[in-house]
């Protein structure tokens, strides 16, 4: 036993002695934290097949260049160049400035006014008139001028039910001034980020694929909506960590998984924290808010701590796949399904304090705009957390004025929380709520399938 590895890792990565042997290597730095440590045995084994995947896949393929897209895409994106430079032949790499708001918002005064909207008033963790009006890029003065315009007289902070949430997108959908704003903004912002992406080479003709961690692959569709102003014709790609979903009218052919896919591995996606995902894979620099001049613009509201962690993170996933490579010379990156299953089980689905203590406190957020920031292992009482199990959930989905409960990004790091040192206690909210999600993802599935 090494007494740097918690043991429960230990035992997994035992499945491949490479891996162990790495992690004991690289965990015997000094400068490393217990945090630095638990990422190091869980996330960077995985992290290092996806990206071994993305590249074989790629070259198989045909793909000539591979784009890694938005912040959570970065550390792959930086994995893959060590793996590149160690002499394996890979597609060309670029890093593309990106995030869901930057490709969103200048398709908004293009698409349907419906699928606007469905954008827009998505539901989300404690969603708020501000927020959904944030969402399309309006200043403070014109958030005011919109709700003046509608007669909104509710706080803009106060978490909105299922059925306010649809008043006010009534509000929204009937009011004149919110689409001329809008449509001026969306007509901006085209403008910018289509000669942002042209410097990047999306549309000079090469077979191009893109790299995201994935989830519902509306990044992949807005995208290839924007370029298609140059090139009605333009064809992306994509490789994903994960999918629940794809864009409707989508081809399944067109989008690559890895850990799970919409009509698959349905255990996967019960045990599986993507709040947790994005955050650990996190870049070291803002959101990109959009493009002046060719360049990106960033949110600024990382601190500098944040941003330490996150380059801390992506240092040490570089140095595991350089020791891997080291080990295992130019043969092939060979993806372990036990392994990477049971190392995210463990933590995420089944966390001890110690992982609690180590990464609950990080910020998260679930919005485009990535404002309103809570604690991914967000503390929750037992009440809160039994609104999470079948029974309540669905009651919550057929009672539209019930108020919604207040959510976290991590619930079983909330659970954890909430049930301190009582085992049987965290057993009990654990196992009620991995049956909902059960049953969850198993209706999604199986309406996948039909769809």
């Amino acid at each position: 036993m090494n007494e740097f590895i918690p043991e429960k890792y230990e035992n997994i990565l035992r499945k491949d002695p490479g891996a162990l042997d790495s992690v004991y290597e690289v965990a015997g730095d000094n400068d490393m934290c217990d945090a630095d440590r638990l990422y190091l045995c869980t996330f960077a084994p995985v992290l290092y097949r996806f990206t071994g995947w993305i590249l074989d896949a790629a070259k198989k393929s045909g793909t000539e260049r591979l784009y890694f897209c938005a912040r959570d895409a970065y550390p792959i994106f930086k994995a893959a160049e060590v793996i590149r430079d160690s002499g394996i032949t890979v597609p060309e790499l670029k890093y593309l400035e990106l995030s869901r708001f930057s490709v969103r918002e200048p398709l908004y005064g293009m698409i349907a006014r419906e699928e606007c909207l469905d954008q827009l008033f998505l539901r989300g963790i404690d969603i708020t008139a501000e927020r959904v009006l944030k969402r399309a890029g309006f200043s403070t003065d014109e958030l005011l001028m919109i709700l003046e315009d509608i007669g909104f007289r509710e706080p803009l902070a106060e978490p909105l039910s299922t059925r306010d949430l649809g008043d006010l997108r009534e509000r929204v959908e009937a009011s004149r001034l919110f689409w001329e704003l809008l449509n001026l903004r969306s007509d901006a912002a085209r403008s910018e980020a289509l000669v942002y992406f042209r410097r990047q080479g999306l549309t000079d003709g090469a077979i191009s694929a893109i790299v995201d961690s994935g989830w519902v692959g509306t990044m992949q569709q807005s995208l290839a909506r924007l370029l298609a102003f140059d090139d009605p014709y333009i064809k992306l790609s994509g490789y994903y960590f994960g999918l629940y979903d794809i864009p409707a009218g989508s081809s399944p052919l067109d989008y690559h998984c890895f850990y799970f896919s919409p009509e698959s591995r349905i255990m996967r996606k019960v045990y599986f924290c993507n709040s947790m995902f994005e955050v650990l894979c996190q870049a070291p620099f803002g959101m990109t808010e959009g493009y002046r001049n060719a360049c990106p613009v960033y949110d600024k509201s990382m601190s500098d701590e944040e941003i330490k962690l996150a380059e801390r993170r992506t240092r040490i996933l570089c140095e595991y796949v350089r020791v891997m490579l080291e080990k295992n010379g130019k043969a092939d990156i060979q993806s372990d399904d036990d392994m990477e299953y049971a190392l995210f089980k463990a933590l995420m689905a089944e966390p001890e304090m110690f992982e609690v203590n180590a990464f609950g406190d990080i910020l998260f957020s679930d919005d485009v705009k990535e404002d309103s920031q809570i604690f991914l292992a967000r503390k929750l009482d037992i009440k809160e957390i039994h609104r999470y199990r079948t029974i309540p959930r669905l009651l919550d989905q057929m009672i539209k004025s019930r108020k919604q409960p207040k959510e976290s990004a991590w619930m079983e790091g909330s659970i954890a929380r909430a049930c301190g040192e009582d085992a049987h206690a965290m057993q009990s909210e654990l196992y009620a709520y991995h049956r909902y999600r059960t049953l969850l993802y198993l209706r999604k599935t199986l309406n996948y399938r039909r769809w």
